[in-house]
């Protein structure tokens, strides 16, 4: 996946200034498992596992060396219509999707 910074992850000229410039977006099986194996070997924790309403659980960590991990188990498969009501509620009740 590659796509422009934002959201609070930097590009490479912020990474050299200070911030991040690489984020690796990636799926596993047991999310949970390596998230606990993650920070057992030095991984900063950025969010803790959380489930989505899109039907993903996700971590978000920070290795030794900087660089940014999403990480997602899928836990439920949500059709694109019941996504986007999903994300609408989430809207409407003003939680940041």
């Amino acid at each position: 996946m590659v796509g422009d910074a934002k959201m609070g992850f930097a590009s490479p000229e912020i990474k050299r200034a200070g911030g991040n410039g690489v984020l690796l977006h990636v799926w596993v099986d047991e999310v949970d498992a390596f998230y606990a194996r993650a920070l057992e070997a030095g991984a900063e924790s950025l969010q803790s596992p959380t489930d989505l309403f899109h039907g993903d659980r996700e971590v978000i960590l920070a290795d030794p060396f900087g660089h940014i991990w999403i990480v997602l188990q899928q836990i439920e498969e949500v059709s694109i219509e019941e996504t986007v009501r999903r994300a609408n509620e989430l809207l409407a009740a003003g939680v940041d999707t």
